[in-house]
């Protein structure tokens, strides 16, 4: 998802944005390390795009509060930002790409192996809080089921 703030130009967009569209704004992003800003690299490079990159960070705090103060856009998964987007002091706005549409969120435990019980307390708490992981299209805080 695009993220931005409320009151930037591409924030009321019906269609999902382009990266062309994404391309002209100032972008802070991971750092090239992450997986997201690998798959945002990849995306670009694939459309033979530059981002107009503004800066790199590894804090999603930083990230956040680049886009809150109108210094320019970022590409993350919604649930990174879902408290903000409650709260109506980020947007988030599709991106019309396929790599973007086809990723996804997991959890990994290993199967057969006795979980401690505080790790099965975090497992549950993730699914019941972090959209990311419940089922598609649901608007229940119903969770997919642990395996």
């Amino acid at each position: 998802m695009a993220i931005l703030a409320p009151d930037h130009p591409l924030a009321n967009h019906a269609t999902p944005l382009t990266l062309t569209q994404l391309s002209a704004e100032p972008m802070a992003m991971w750092d090239p390390s992450h997986g997201v800003r690998q798959m945002v690299d990849q995306a670009f490079q694939q459309a033979r795009i530059a981002p107009r990159l503004a800066m790199n960070t590894n804090s999603m705090v930083v990230l956040a509060q680049y886009v809150r103060s109108g210094m320019g856009i970022t590409l993350l998964p919604a649930f990174a930002v879902a408290h903000d987007l409650e709260l109506g002091t980020l947007v988030a706005r599709p991106v019309d790409n396929p790599l973007f549409q086809r990723s996804h969120a997991h959890m990994v435990t290993r199967v057969g192996r006795q979980q401690p019980k505080a790790c099965i307390l975090l497992l549950r708490h993730l699914q019941r809080w972090m959209q990311a992981f419940r089922e598609p299209g649901s608007v229940s805080d119903q969770p997919t089921p642990l395996p």
